[in-house]
């Protein structure tokens, strides 16, 4: 269990990431939130105790393929800072799929 502050308040969140640290940065997504693959979080119970919200490797943000652990980031990123601003991203993203006959 992980006690996470997301820049406004202590969330509970249950994880077995085997990077998982104290006093680490990692991206969390709170109950409500939409992953790229369309899943929508909601409030779980895992053994017993209630998650609020998930901590995401960078395969769950769809920028790897790497699942082996949480995406860590920056020591300096302040908590609460958006994804986007984390990674840079301005705009719109497209997300293309080139077929064979282009």
């Amino acid at each position: 269990m992980c006690e996470v502050f997301d820049g406004v308040e202590l969330v509970q969140v249950v994880c077995g990431a085997p990077n998982v640290r104290a006093g680490g940065r990692y991206a969390l997504a709170r109950d409500g939130a939409t992953l790229p693959d369309g899943t929508v979080l909601k409030g779980a119970e895992i053994r017993g105790v209630a998650s609020h919200g998930m901590l995401l490797s960078a395969r769950e943000l769809s920028l790897t393929d790497d699942h082996s652990g949480l995406l860590e980031l920056q020591p300096e990123t302040a908590p609460g800072t958006p994804m986007a601003a984390v990674l840079r991203v301005e705009g719109p993203v497209l997300v293309l799929g080139v077929t064979p006959n282009r």
